[in-house]
């Protein structure tokens, strides 16, 4: 398999983002969207990219496998690629819930994929890494 790396991560839309930096003592992973462990003051600026303008410049009209652990903004990133004109045929996916304790997003976004052909086939004992196949390709 061919992997390539790309200075850029993904979100709901090409431009430049803050991500924040986690608060000392409260983990190790930053993230897009202000929560519980990350902190306001501390944020650096990275270059991110839609799943669509991604593809359309590596010329993919079909991808294999996407993986995806982007601390909590995964919620939002999976609408889009429903919206998408590129087929997945597998999606892996890390839920990070604990990120919004009001409610349970990932039931949410489960119901969507299940509603765009994508059914579960494996996850962790704790429900945070699902495992989706797209059943309509």
């Amino acid at each position: 398999p061919l992997f390539a790396f790309y200075g850029y991560g993904i979100s709901t839309k090409t431009g430049i983002e803050k991500f924040y930096l986690p608060e000392e003592g409260k983990g190790i992973s930053g993230s897009l969207l202000l929560n519980q462990f990350v902190s306001d003051k501390g944020y650096i600026e990275v270059k991110m990219k839609s799943f669509d303008d991604i593809s359309n410049e590596l010329g993919h009209k079909h991808v294999d496998i996407v993986k995806m652990d982007i601390e909590g903004a995964e919620y939002e990133v999976l609408e889009t690629l429903m919206n998408s004109k590129v087929t997945i045929k597998q999606l892996l996916v890390e839920f990070h819930d604990r990120f919004h304790p009001e409610e349970v997003k990932s039931k949410q976004i489960t119901q969507l994929l299940n509603k765009n052909g994508f059914e579960v086939f494996a996850s962790s004992l704790n429900y945070e890494e699902i495992s989706f196949i797209n059943t309509k390709i």
